[in-house]
C-alpha cells in the first residue's frame, strides 16, 4: 500500500518554545502545561522513525509592530 503522508510542523519558533524567545512570557504556561517540546520531539523521533518527511514552515514576526499585548 502507498501513502503520501509528511509530517506539517508550523509556528515552531524559538521565540515561541523556548526560554530564551522574545515571546516566551505570552507562551510559556501552555507550552510547559501542554509539554508542546516534548511532544513535538515525540513527533519528529517517530516520523523519521517510518521515514515519513518532516517539513517546518517558519513564521517571522515584526515585534515593533505588536502592540497591545
Amino acid at each position: 500500500m502507498t501513502t503520501n503522508s509528511g509530517l506539517l510542523i508550523t509556528s515552531a519558533q524559538k521565540d515561541l518554545l523556548s526560554p530564551n524567545g522574545k515571546a516566551w512570557g505570552l507562551t510559556k504556561e501552555t507550552v510547559i502545561k501542554n509539554d508542546i517540546n516534548g511532544k513535538l520531539k515525540a513527533l519528529a523521533e517517530a516520523a523519521r522513525t517510518v521515514n515519513i518527511p518532516i517539513i517546518a514552515s517558519p513564521v517571522s514576526f515584526d515585534y515593533a509592530k505588536l502592540t497591545g499585548f
